[in-house]
């Protein structure tokens, strides 16, 4: 079952919007986009291309489950 997230990594700048999710043991599977904030203030949002990834449990800060 896959489900969107915003996921926070260990050492990386940005949240990780997820469109899909999934935990597998050890591993967090990804598709999305970064988001971060910059300007002044950090009033602007800015998106990555969709990326997808896998990321060892270890290096996940957090993840928000948000569907």
């Amino acid at each position: 079952m896959t489900r969107s997230a915003e996921v926070r990594i260990v050492d990386r700048p940005g949240v990780f919007v997820a469109d899909e999710a999934e935990i597998d043991g050890d591993w967090l599977h990804v598709e999305g986009r970064w988001r971060t904030r910059g300007g002044p203030n950090n009033e602007q949002l800015t998106y990555s291309e969709r990326r997808a990834y896998t990321f060892p449990h270890h290096t996940v800060r957090r993840i928000r489950w948000t569907a």
